[in-house]
């Protein structure tokens, strides 16, 4: 079983503190571990994988010839009780309305959803009501705020799927992903504002565990609560990435107990480790420690 060493590190140095959560939904999607609904030896090695999220596709990891295949493979997968998924979410990723195929996929995943199967459907191409909605399109861009606000919604995150993104704008991608910038950081903003998850984007190197690194930490920088994955190599530097570091949580930490204390005495602004501490201050030191104690206690 892959599991963080870092994690683990940082779990024995430091006191669990309950603190309320940022998005309003308590599980964890670090990894979305994506994997072609018409691949048994994947199929089957994904669910031996230590990650928040396994996502069944039925879409674009699919050939056309192979859809009924991958819809009949996905249900006796979900459905056979010798199948065990660990702790990991199952969602299946059916393909777009509009595509002629979606009534098909929803009515395959009918007696799983009947069963309590399934835990969640990816709808691509977004438009209004997904639990888990994937941004592919300049439109679906400038649109995000009508998808957040369908007033039926029962979203739950948005996912940032950027080489779609790519192809309908015509962008050359580079090695930065310095052109993605604004449409990540404007999909980042409405989960926010919308109490929701944000997704980000593949990473297509999936050898080089260093540049996996490197992009995950930049988009929790950036503000991302989770990263789509396509390969076991990823899942470990992801998990790391997305758990705050030591010097992070000891500070944090500093403040939250400092604040308590200073509250008490009816006291506003004060000072830890040199540095003047105020609710902005605060919100931050609050937000590290619920992620963090979010890891610990979904990796339990």
């Amino acid at each position: 079983m892959l599991r963080s060493s870092r994690l683990s590190s940082i779990r024995s140095n430091n006191v669990v503190r309950q603190t309320r959560s940022f998005s309003g939904h308590s599980r964890l999607r670090r990894v979305l571990f994506n994997v072609p609904g018409s691949d048994i030896r994947k199929i089957t090695k994904a669910t031996q994988l230590d990650v928040d999220s396994v996502v069944l596709d039925l879409e674009d990891g699919v050939a056309a010839n192979q859809k009924e295949n991958a819809r009949k493979l996905v249900s006796q997968t979900l459905l056979d009780h010798h199948v065990s998924f660990g702790r990991s979410e199952r969602l299946v990723r059916i393909n777009s309305f509009g595509s002629g195929l979606e009534d098909g996929d929803l009515q395959s995943l009918k007696e799983a959803f009947t069963e309590g199967a399934i835990d969640g459907v990816v709808i691509p191409k977004a438009k209004k009501v997904q639990l888990l909605a994937a941004i592919e399109s300049a439109k679906a861009i400038i649109d995000l705020k009508d998808i957040c606000k369908a007033k039926t919604n029962r979203l739950a995150g948005l996912i940032f799927a950027s080489e779609d993104y790519v192809a309908d704008v015509g962008m050359t991608r580079t090695e930065d992903a310095s052109e993605l910038y604004y449409a990540r950081s404007h999909l980042v903003n409405h989960a926010v504002a919308f109490r929701m998850q944000s997704i980000d984007m593949v990473c297509l190197n999936f050898k080089d565990v260093q540049i996996i690194a490197k992009e995950t930490t930049e988009g929790r920088l950036m503000g991302f609560t989770g990263k789509q994955c396509i390969h076991p190599n990823q899942i470990v530097p992801i998990i790391e990435a997305f758990v705050p570091s030591e010097r992070e949580i000891d500070f944090a930490r500093k403040i939250t107990e400092a604040n308590d204390r200073h509250q008490a005495e009816g006291r506003g602004a004060f000072e830890v480790d040199g540095k003047m501490v105020d609710r902005p201050l605060y919100l931050w030191a609050e937000r590290i420690m619920q992620r963090y104690n979010a890891s610990v206690n979904q990796s339990n």
